[in-house]
């Protein structure tokens, strides 16, 4: 295979595609516009031209015995490649799946961005797939996003699917603050706080394994506590919290310790969070926090004998000490001492932190702009100080900027009074609070002429094309005026114009004739007369079609019959509706897949390939003559093997840890009936409640993980499980083996 350079021109002139590619997407062209393409190391040529949305796709095939590669525009073979069933099927904060079908085995690619012009696109897939799921990542929260599919199948031919629009959840919660609050002999509170309101639990045990979970506290709340309760005495204990916000995102905390008191003993002070901050040449802040209040010491020195002590006699939990008339670029050593009203104590660990170098440091002079009569330079320095400019014709300099007193780290300083393209020395000086100076090299710089600089027309584009109308857009290097010459020939005698000055130039035009090529080019003038024109370049506007689907098929039932399904519908009442095609969603996968395509006028079908016991969800779509289809029906969903009686499944059974129940109601249409499940053991005892809500369907599942209503986990035995409604309960034996 030999790797080819690809040029594709008509309003491009450069390279569009990369040595090596054989399958392309270009994204953005004008659309309806005949292109180009050529090979720039063995001279192949083709013509393409683009579709209504501004796509192009090509292909490249080069045969070892070839002496020249054949571009295919379309594809190598009879037929189409179609995309159908396109959504996005799995959304998170930071990321977002998008799924979809075509009917041959095809490769797999996404453009996406935060507008319908996309601006980004995944690598291609290249294995051929009826079935695609490409994941999307690096997304900014809280962002709708637009995205269109992209495949190709072995013969080189492409399709592109509507364009798709989704919003990333907001970004997962925080925690903050994770605190023992308080132990005893055999409790523990522990306490923390998240950025959004989010449920509550904590994971604890002996070891980094835990082993214990706490019962989920499912309310939303900023602020959470949970107690710990039946704990050894005088023992350590591992744990870690977890909270999930309303959308699903779990946070877990990093493992933390603490120790239980022993029996009939006093408080035990325990010492967390020791953090150092605020650090400079001569200073430095330490704080920490406690399960009590206490005091607050601090023990420092340059050795671990210390030698020097702050301390604070006032009862805190959260404590701050700070250390003064420290020696720049010294290591120093410490602990913290915290002792309780009682007398209990604790002391920390031995902690280091060092002391910054009190040499000022500058870096990163730059020019950021000039002009005939000014330049302005930014720098940064390692600790805030302020700003001025040394500047003049030579390196004597001779002139200097007023000194800007504001002590920062960022500094941008304006020096003007300046002559037209001449050449400045210039050096910058930074002097911080503790009077530690810093000058830079010299450096040089040449102000621009008086001559008004060359206007830059770029990104030209066409866009919102109808049949009678056309939105011309292009970019200008400065703010000049907008027109636009266009016409059916490329003399361009027509006009309109705008004479605002602006930088982000769009041109409406009107009046035009449907399914005609049109020829354009577009001039603008800068306030001092300079002025630029762009060559020319085309579109075509918009034949009337019919791209109106079908109307949305109603009615839709799905009943059990035995092991099958039987689906009714009504049909579509548009009268070019051709077929109608049924959907099927199991429970626990994404996305709809095709079920059957039957004709216009057939308005059931029994679905046959079912599994007993499991939930499916059916919808219907309408195809019309132009192959416009519907969106889906609304849903139905069904349970074979349920019955008018209803049934319950239980499974795993026997049961260790935790098992699934799924139950359809007594009753052919249960839509809004509450119910409940509830465990019993052997005696007719209850001793849970599993689920208690609303089905709108007739048909829902609950989750028992084993435990009674204290959370206990249930001994080995036989037990009872019974899902209630309003038309009757359904019953069934659970077996515990532990």
């Amino acid at each position: 295979m030999l790797l080819c350079a690809v040029a594709v021109s008509a309003a491009y002139a450069e390279p569009l595609v990369q040595p090596g590619e054989t399958a392309h997407v270009l994204l953005g062209i004008t659309p309806n516009t005949a292109f180009d393409i050529s090979c720039s190391i063995c001279g192949a040529r083709g013509t393409a031209i683009s579709d209504p949305l501004g796509f192009l796709s090509f292909t490249l095939e080069h045969d070892h015995d070839q002496t020249a590669c054949i571009i295919c525009v379309g594809g190598g073979n009879d037929g189409s490649l179609t995309i159908s069933g396109h959504y996005v099927c799995v959304v998170s904060d930071v990321s977002a799946a998008v799924c979809w079908q075509t009917n041959e085995p095809a490769t797999s690619q996404v453009f996406y961005g935060p507008t319908d012009l996309y601006g980004n696109v995944t690598p291609i897939f290249s294995s051929l797939t009826s079935d695609h799921e490409l994941v999307l990542e690096g997304l900014s929260p809280l962002t709708t996003y637009h995205c269109r599919a992209v495949s190709f199948d072995e013969f080189g031919r492409g399709a592109i699917s509507a364009d798709m629009s989704f919003t990333t959840y907001p970004l997962r919660p925080a925690i903050l603050g994770v605190t023992v609050a308080d132990t005893t002999a055999s409790t523990a509170t522990i306490t923390w706080s998240t950025s959004t309101p989010a449920t509550s639990r904590v994971e604890y045990g002996t070891g980094a394994g835990y082993g214990v979970m706490t019962a989920l506290d499912p309310e939303l709340t900023n602020e959470h506590t949970v107690v710990l309760e039946d704990l050894d005495p005088e023992t350590l204990y591992h744990f870690r919290v977890l909270s999930t916000d309303s959308y699903g995102q779990e946070v877990k905390s990093p493992d933390r310790t603490f120790t239980t008191e022993g029996a009939g003993q006093s408080n035990i002070v325990v010492i967390y969070e020791i953090s150092v901050g605020d650090v400079g040449p001569d200073e430095a802040t330490i704080r920490w926090l406690t399960n009590f209040p206490t005091t607050s010491v601090v023990e420092y020195g340059p050795d671990e004998e210390y030698g020097l002590v702050v301390a604070d006699e006032d009862y805190l939990t959260s404590h701050t000490v700070s250390l003064e008339n420290l020696e720049a670029s010294e290591l120093y050593h410490f602990r913290v001492t915290a002792a309780e009203i009682e007398g209990a104590y604790a002391v920390s660990e031995d902690m280091t932190f060092e002391t910054p170098l009190s040499d000022l440091l500058i870096s990163e002079v730059t020019v950021l702009e000039s002009t005939p009569s000014s330049f302005t330079v930014v720098w940064s320095t390692d600790r805030p100080s302020d700003s001025q400019v040394e500047y003049g014709t030579s390196q004597a300099y001779g002139s200097a900027t007023p000194v800007d007193p504001d002590l920062a780290i960022d500094h941008t300083v304006m020096v003007n009074g300046l002559l037209p393209s001449s050449t400045y020395h210039f050096r910058v000086r930074s002097e911080d609070a503790y009077g530690c100076v810093v000058v830079s090299d010299d450096q040089m710089v040449e102000t621009d002429s008086n001559e008004p600089p060359p206007i830059g027309i770029f990104g030209i584009s066409v866009s919102d094309t109808t049949t009678s109308s056309a939105t011309i857009s292009w970019w200008t290097s400065q703010p000049a005026t907008s027109v636009v010459e266009y016409g059916l020939t490329d003399a361009c005698n027509l006009v309109t114009s705008e004479q605002a000055y602006v930088t982000e130039h769009e041109m409406n035009l009107t009046g035009l004739t449907s399914g005609s090529f049109y020829y354009f080019r577009v001039r603008s003038q800068a306030v001092a007369g300079n002025e630029a024109v762009s060559p020319v370049s085309t579109f075509s506007t918009l034949e009337i079609v019919d791209l109106m689907p079908p109307q949305i098929p109603s009615g839709l039932t799905a009943v059990p019959d035995g092991g099958n399904v039987r689906l009714h519908w009504n049909q579509s009442g548009d009268p070019d509706c051709a077929s109608h095609v049924v959907y099927r969603r199991p429970e626990g996968n994404g996305f709809f897949t095709e079920l059957a395509s039957l004709a216009w006028n057939e308005t059931s079908f029994v679905d046959r390939e079912v599994d007993e016991g499991r939930i499916y969800v059916y919808a219907v779509a309408a195809v019309d003559d132009c192959g416009n289809e519907s969106a889906l029906s609304s849903h139905a969903t069904a349970v074979p093997g349920s019955g008018e009686g209803g049934r319950l499944w239980v499974f795993p059974n026997p049961v260790r840890d935790g098992t699934t129940i799924r139950f359809a109601l007594p009753g052919s249409d249960m839509g809004g009936t509450r119910y409940t499940v509830l465990m019993y053991d052997a005696t007719g005892r209850q001793i849970d409640t599993v689920a208690e809500g609303r089905t709108e369907s007739g048909v829902a599942t609950a989750y028992w993980d084993g435990t009674d209503s204290h959370g206990r986990r249930v001994a080995s035995g036989i037990y009872f499980c019974v899902a209630s409604c309003s038309t009757g309960s359904l019953r069934t034996k659970v077996m515990v083996l532990r």
